[in-house]
């Protein structure tokens, strides 16, 4: 597993690199002279069959990364909430009223909290950069660090300084945008 490591984690790159700049351009494509709002106010007009499969996207970037997610609170969560003496019908239904709280708080700051993207927004960036670009790099290089060529030590550092250039641009911006006191 070790070998194929380096090809994996190459193609999981490529192919997520490749799933958002496809995005980016479907929405460029579509909208490239309008002004828009942020997407997930569904204000994208006319509907048509580009805005529909802009939608589809969206739901499913929702639907597989919101869960990913928030499974791990849930397992954070409950390793602190429930106990091991309860029988297994108190414990299941412990843990669905906990994950049904969970989604009920979160959705009621979403609607509450006018800026809510930009908070999830610096979340993501700070989080998602780590997980996606710098614990990578870092568990290669301590997995495999002696045996790497000077290519392989630069992509690394590459893609890591990417992540962390990206992160900080987007916690920038929003940082920005909330300063500006805009709330869209």
């Amino acid at each position: 597993m070790k070998k194929k490591y380096p090809q994996i984690l190459m193609k999981a790159i490529f192919f997520d690199l490749t799933l958002f700049i496809s995005f980016a351009i479907i929405c460029y494509w579509t909208y490239r002279d309008d002004v828009i709002q942020p997407i997930f106010t569904m204000s994208l007009v006319p509907i048509d069959s580009m805005v529909i499969f802009i939608y589809v996207c969206v739901c499913i970037n929702a639907l597989t990364s919101y869960p990913i997610q928030i499974l791990a609170a849930f397992s954070i969560i409950e390793s602190f909430t429930l106990n091991n003496h309860d029988s297994h019908q108190i414990a299941k239904l412990k843990k669905f009223s906990l994950r049904a709280l969970i989604i009920i708080m979160t959705t009621i700051v979403c609607m509450v909290v006018k800026t809510f993207t930009d908070f999830i927004n610096i979340a993501g960036a700070l989080g998602s950069v780590t997980v996606a670009f710098i614990l990578p790099q870092m568990f290669y290089f301590r997995t495999y660090g002696n045996e790497l060529s000077y290519w392989q030590k630069l992509g690394c550092y590459l893609i890591a300084t990417f992540g962390i250039c990206g992160g900080t641009y987007s916690i920038y911006y929003s940082i920005e945008k909330l300063a500006r006191g805009d709330l869209s």
